[in-house]
């Protein structure tokens, strides 16, 4: 996997620049869960949503693809999923989920084209590299949100990366479109980066270990000593929720009237 901290100037110096991860679509590296992990360790089961102490975070798909495979994909059963995965593994290796989300919205392709953005339609069909810039500069909700997180389903005619990050302190992830159909650590790799984890070093030969959901070999850092599992350790989980109270601190200021509705008829606190 490749790991590249780079000042990415979106849209020609129109969006002002961030710093991002970049991933690759993991041919070479295992995407499910390890099979031997410690007994100890949680693995998963149990939802954040049934904690109302935590912080709500919107959930905001963008179909920025019209390849068929994920226009027919990218469905509401899907969406759901990665929804529930998220409440359930987005969580320390000691169980402590670290956050609580919920969809708010899916941009897909005909929302896109009939919006008062119809320009990143046309660069998705056309293949052009403004698609993402002119989403930055859309000012309409439907398309962007204003707050919370959005996830791409991203095209990759040329580049099969996936991406997670901050655009002026928007978190987000740039998830290869079949990795988006099938995967589930790209989710919560992509989604670390967007909270402030780097990349944690895999275990080696020499170096033998569990492997931790934030592992790539370039440019990581190994985890503190004693510290190991597949999802977020504790100097993680820390970081992670540093970042999480500071985007929850932001939203609450954003004013959102799609996700209010979202929040009021699904009974939710924030």
């Amino acid at each position: 996997m490749k790991r590249t901290a780079i000042a990415f100037l979106l849209c020609q110096a129109i969006i002002m620049p961030t710093f991002i991860n970049a991933d690759d679509a993991g041919n070479t590296e295992a995407t499910g869960e390890p099979a031997e992990r410690s007994a100890s360790e949680y693995k998963g089961g149990t939802s954040a949503l049934s904690k109302p102490e935590l912080p709500l975070f919107a959930l905001h798909f963008v179909l920025m693809t019209d390849h068929p495979k994920a226009v027919a994909g990218a469905t509401p059963e899907r969406l759901q999923q990665i929804e529930n995965l998220l409440n359930e593994k987005f969580a320390s290796t000691g169980g402590e989920n670290l956050a609580r989300f919920k969809i708010r919205s899916f941009a897909d392709l005909e929302v896109i084209k009939n919006s008062t953005c119809p320009e990143i339609y046309e660069s998705i069909v056309n293949r052009t590299n403004t698609r993402y810039g002119d989403y930055w500069k859309c000012k309409d909700l439907r398309v962007r949100a204003p707050q919370g997180i959005t996830i791409f389903i991203k095209h990759h005619d040329k580049d099969k990366l996936s991406y997670g990050g901050r655009v002026n302190g928007m978190p987000f992830a740039q998830i290869n479109w079949e990795r988006f159909l099938k995967d589930q650590r790209v989710f919560l790799h992509e989604l670390g980066h967007a909270f402030g984890l780097g990349h944690s070093c895999p275990p080696t030969k020499a170096k033998p270990g569990r492997p931790n959901v934030m592992n790539f070999s370039k440019g990581c850092k190994p985890l503190p000593e004693g510290e190991a599992g597949w999802l977020y350790t504790p100097s993680q989980a820390a970081t992670v929720k540093k970042r999480r109270d500071a985007y929850a601190k932001k939203f609450r200021k954003t004013k959102d009237p799609i996700w209010d509705k979202v929040v009021t008829d699904n009974q939710l606190t924030r």
